[in-house]
């Protein structure tokens, strides 16, 4: 079970050439950041993707994080995902030095959460996201604070798989339903 859209395989190219582009070894992150960074790179359509493009990409189009936020009973994952539709389009006339060090910031800050281990993966890419200035205040409008994404990057995220993947085999379809 996947949170991209795209088949293990296709999406890490693209989301392997973000990362060479920005300076990260891409081997340093999971097959699925690889996915969901190529997913980013497609909506900031041929630029460089924002922070805010990631975060929509893991709260808008995957099915994961929104449920895992949904278990905190504290995020408003309807109002966070207004927000991120909105950010994104506020992001479309950055210029690409901006979104390039916004991009690295994040990068860097999914690879502090646990600078000796790797690769990195789903919940140091939501960790990482949550420190940086930008996207803290949107989080924290929606009730996502840097204390509660830590349980959803931890203890949410691992009963929302298992739920999705008890979903998945008996043939339901996956939905932000509990």
């Amino acid at each position: 079970f996947t949170t991209v859209a795209h088949p293990t395989g296709m999406s890490a190219p693209a989301g392997s050439e973000l990362c060479s582009s920005l300076g990260f070894d891409p081997k340093g992150f999971t097959e699925e950041v690889l996915g969901i960074l190529h997913q980013a790179s497609e909506s900031a359509e041929g630029k460089t993707p924002m922070p805010v493009h990631v975060a929509k990409v893991l709260f808008c189009d995957g099915e994961i994080a929104p449920r895992a936020a949904m278990m905190t009973n504290v995020v408003s994952v309807a109002y966070l995902q207004s927000s991120l539709w909105g950010a994104v389009t506020e992001a479309e006339g950055k210029p690409d030095e901006e979104r390039q060090q916004q991009m690295s910031s994040l990068l860097t800050s999914a690879k502090a959460n646990r600078p000796n281990f790797g690769p990195h993966d789903l919940s140091d890419l939501l960790l990482g996201s949550a420190t940086l200035p930008t996207l803290a205040d949107l989080y924290n409008r929606a009730g996502l604070t840097e204390e509660v994404m830590k349980e959803v990057g931890t203890r949410c995220l691992a009963r929302a798989r298992r739920s999705a993947a008890r979903r998945e085999a008996s043939g339901r379809p996956i939905t932000l339903e509990p």
